[in-house]
């Protein structure tokens, strides 16, 4: 599991490095700066779209805030007991993220399993590119633009990211899903927001 600490730690360490103060930051992505301040200090992690569009305004890919890997490979393996979590059991920010991928860089798309807790209220977010759901456990609410879709076991959803949405359970039962994030070459690890 990944400590969640340590991506805010990482992210104030770079936005440093690079000196960008929390309000450049915040200019940039379209976040508050109070909202910047706490994922860098509160020990929990922001979802993974939002870490995403922090990641590009650093300049640096995902993968580098959760640890990264030293070497960037074309092939990335990773055993059902070696996936890394993110916010697991963190409900502040809903959603728990394993990653499917790590050490690629420049990639087209990022692949999670997805759950998100029941009772979690979401925020909505869009980003450029593209997504695709596919539920493995539980049922979903799910909210595009203007439109609601529930999905159930089996169901999936592909959709242009760009239009505000967001995912959450439509019972008192987690919800689990195979998360894929595209979009162009290079940006989903540099952003996907």
């Amino acid at each position: 599991m990944i400590d969640e600490a340590i991506i805010g730690k990482k992210i104030k360490s770079v936005r440093r490095m690079k000196g960008l103060t929390l309000q450049d930051v915040a200019d940039e992505t379209g976040l508050t700066k109070g909202y910047l301040s706490k994922i860098e200090t509160s020990g929990k992690a922001a979802p993974v779209p939002t870490l995403a569009k922090i990641a590009k305004v650093l300049g640096v890919p995902l993968a580098e805030l959760f640890g990264g890997v030293e070497k960037a490979e074309r092939i990335s393996l990773v055993r059902a007991d070696d996936r890394q979590q993110l916010a697991r059991g963190a409900r502040e920010f809903g959603y728990v993220y394993e990653l499917l991928c790590v050490g690629i860089d420049n990639e087209y798309m990022e692949p999670y399993i997805l759950t998100i807790p029941a009772n979690t209220t979401c925020v909505p977010t869009d980003h450029p590119g593209e997504e695709f759901l596919f539920v493995l456990e539980g049922v979903m609410k799910f909210r595009l633009g203007e439109g609601e879709y529930r999905l159930e076991k089996g169901d999936s959803l592909y959709f242009d990211a760009s239009i505000p949405h967001f995912g959450e359970a439509a019972g008192d039962v987690d919800v689990k899903c195979v998360m894929v994030v595209h979009s162009e070459r290079g940006s989903v690890s540099g952003g996907l927001d």
